[in-house]
């Protein structure tokens, strides 16, 4: 069998990366290519442990490329539709010089909101079911987003509108920070940027790219909807419009979303 020493064939490397966050069609977007296609969050939390054991200095360039060559050995998919990718996304570029990138941009405040309802179902699945061990990843992994997010707390955050917003100000500064790194750092002739809106119309080029028939695909379900009820929605949605009322980084994040769709 194939070892973390064996190279990675032009065949088995993938052709499609994701770069874009969670929240941005990740799943319906893997489901869309036939069956052994496309992987969505492929070994999620080891590969988010070792992104992160690399950030903090406790892994170098070579450590993080032998464990990403394992990972798609292992993997064996031509799309890797991740939602943490994004971290490495100039390591990843460098390590699959052949590789297109994927950004599907979602309107900050929608992003915000749909987030911190996901991360509200996480927090009551931690509370009811969850190790020491997996409740100290998941706030190890919401810390990197931002400083005020705890995922195992955000029911006592929610208690507080206050909270709320300075959470929500971190995130937007979190989206606005990834998104210009990625602008910044990635070869525009292998990035392709779309909205989340456009994602159904682009889903055929992208199979086009990979020289899939367009009969291949299946037409863009839209599959991990937020769990949250309409209540909490609704105030995520007032406590947005306050922090955007009250100064913060929402407008720049809201006009740089705009102004990557013009360009």
């Amino acid at each position: 069998c194939r070892t973390a020493s064996d190279p990675i064939s032009p065949f088995h490397a993938p052709q499609l990366i994701s770069l874009s966050l969670p929240k941005t069609g990740s799943t319906s977007l893997a489901t869309a290519f036939p069956p052994g296609i496309a992987r969505h969050e492929g070994f999620h939390k080891p590969s988010v442990s070792t992104i992160l054991n690399y950030l903090d200095g406790e892994l170098g360039i070579t450590e993080l490329e032998h464990f990403l060559k394992r990972r798609q050995a292992l993997l064996r998919t031509r799309v890797d539709a991740a939602t943490f990718l994004h971290w490495i996304a100039a390591e990843l570029q460098q390590l699959w010089p052949d590789a297109l990138f994927l950004v599907v941009l979602r309107k900050p405040c929608a992003w915000v909101c749909s987030y911190l309802g996901m991360l509200h179902s996480v927090n009551q699945q931690l509370l009811s079911q969850c190790s020491a061990r997996e409740i100290s990843w998941s706030e190890r992994y919401g810390r990197y987003q931002a400083p005020s997010l705890s995922t195992i707390q955000l029911h006592q955050i929610f208690n507080c509108s206050e909270s709320t917003q300075q959470l929500i100000n971190e995130l937007i500064r979190f989206w606005l920070d990834r998104h210009r790194y990625l602008v910044n750092t990635m070869d525009q002739k292998r990035l392709i940027l779309t909205s989340l809106e456009q994602l159904p119309a682009v889903v055929p080029c992208l199979a086009s790219r990979l020289e899939l028939l367009p009969t291949q695909l299946r037409p863009l379900p839209q599959l991990n909807k937020n769990p949250a009820d309409a209540a909490l929605m609704q105030w995520l949605a007032q406590q947005t419009e306050q922090a955007r009322r009250r100064g913060s980084d929402i407008s720049d994040a809201s006009a740089f979303h705009d102004h990557l769709l013009a360009g």
